[in-house]
């Protein structure tokens, strides 16, 4: 009890020795009301003087001053640390606008799935004084995840899952995807007419094979063809480019760079099933495997051969998928 009332006595004193001179009764009678002396007096010493030198801002009100004590009291070091910050530091180092963004941040995040904060660990332990980039990034992604609010409780389980995934261990990773997956989190679709304006748009690497009925075959040759056709999938080779982790996720699970796409426009464009895309000829494929995936990334179950025909209903398509071999 005597060390720590020692420390708490050595924080008043040298926030008096520091400001000497300029910390008037009236100042630390205020201070004091707010936290009792305690180790957060310099750092609330240091905040104070900073708002009655800037003449120009606007003024913490006590309600504010008393949300900024709790924010240092619950302060974490290991949690969004501010960089060379210390209680008795001599040196001013946190000012107004950083706490309120560092306190934005830790709101917003708090509200994140529990594996967003385990993927991001490193990101979250790195000492920083640039919290103002930070917030204004996540606000960011914030505003993208709200374009889930209008799935299922179990389709944006998915979807949070997937962009908070142990792949983004940073928030610019986390970033890039909710840009490259916008038509995901919106949950935009596209009609049979809109798709042949995307393969007259990258007839390079999208070529429709098949149209009867309901039922569109599309033969992919590269990855920004499969990042048009699959928007709204969460495929791994459509997120990115085709020069980074997009890219080698295209060079690993292409065959001699062939997916095929089979769009069935029966479904509702929201199910996993409105595509399905085939990375793999059937005879390379086991018995019980198949290579044939919905747009949750789900293998479908059994023989891809047996569900494609099952979905065209046309045996004949079989022989379409040739891979080019």
């Amino acid at each position: 009890m005597i060390k720590l009332w020692s420390l708490l006595t050595e924080n008043f004193q040298l926030a008096n020795k520091v400001y000497a001179g300029k910390l008037s009764a009236a100042d630390i009678d205020f201070l004091t009301s707010l936290c009792n002396k305690d180790y957060t007096f310099k750092t609330l010493t240091d905040l104070l003087m900073e708002e009655k030198s800037n003449t120009g801002g606007w003024p913490w009100t006590v309600t504010q001053w008393k949300r900024v004590v709790v924010q240092l009291r619950n302060y974490n070091k290991n949690v969004f640390p501010i960089q060379n910050f210390s209680f008795d530091s001599r040196v001013p180092v946190v000012n107004k606008k950083m706490l309120e963004h560092r306190e934005n941040i830790l709101k917003t995040i708090a509200t994140w799935p529990p594996n967003a904060r385990r993927n991001l660990r490193q990101e979250i332990r790195l000492p920083r004084k640039d919290f103002y980039r930070l917030d204004d990034r996540i606000n960011y992604i914030e505003a993208h995840l709200s374009y889930l609010n209008n799935r299922s409780p179990e389709q944006k389980a998915t979807i949070l899952n997937k962009i908070f995934s142990s792949d983004h261990a940073t928030f610019e990773d986390v970033l890039d995807f909710v840009e490259d997956k916008e038509n995901l989190l919106q949950g935009k679709a596209f009609s049979k007419q809109e798709l042949y304006k995307i393969v007259e748009k990258n007839d390079y690497d999208l070529k429709i094979i098949y149209d009867k009925g309901d039922i569109v075959i599309v033969d992919v040759t590269g990855q920004s063809g499969i990042k048009d056709i699959g928007c709204n999938s969460i495929w791994c080779f459509t997120y990115g480019n085709e020069y980074g982790r997009a890219g080698e996720h295209w060079d690993t699970y292409s065959t001699n760079d062939h997916v095929y796409a089979i769009i069935n426009f029966k479904e509702s464009q929201s199910s996993p099933e409105f595509i399905h895309i085939l990375i793999k000829p059937f005879d390379k494929q086991a018995e019980d495997e198949s290579h044939l995936y919905d747009m949750k990334n789900d293998q479908t179950y059994g023989r891809a051969e047996n569900t494609i025909q099952h979905i065209t209903g046309d045996p004949s398509v079989l022989k379409l998928f040739t891979f080019d071999d």
